[in-house]
């Protein structure tokens, strides 16, 4: 069984302007992340990986 809490933020506008900058900084990295994915397997035919 999982048990969940739910917790409401009310932040200021200072942590309103925080949050969404960090929010906005993760959304490019996440696109630029697939896009390099993407680029890698159309040219190279493999998908990006460690190793």
């Amino acid at each position: 069984m999982l048990q969940v809490i739910k917790i409401r933020l009310y932040p200021n506008n200072q942590q309103q302007q925080a949050l969404s900058q960090s929010f906005g900084n993760c959304r490019w990295l996440w696109n630029y992340c697939i896009n390099l994915m993407n680029q890698t397997y159309k040219y190279t035919g493999k998908g990006v990986h460690s190793t």
